[in-house]
């Protein structure tokens, strides 16, 4: 993935792919602020995001990406 290779990343492991794209476009969104750009934040029917939440949703997609993996 830092090659630029995102077809070769996505083969190698997808859930790992996406979370670093995600984690990518959060810490542009945090460059963008510490700059002072506009304030990023997530609309308000997500709610929240605690750190509980973020672990709650790490390991619930962790945990389905394991399972459809192996079933495919």
């Amino acid at each position: 993935m830092l090659n630029g290779d995102l077809a070769g990343a996505w083969s190698l492991n997808a859930w790992t792919t996406c979370l670093g794209i995600v984690l990518g476009v959060c810490v542009l969104a945090w460059i963008v602020e510490a700059m002072g750009g506009p304030r990023l934040r997530p609309p308000l029917w997500v709610g929240p995001v605690t750190q509980n939440r973020v672990y709650r949703w790490l390991g619930v997609t962790g945990l389905i990406f394991m399972v459809v993996r192996n079933l495919v």
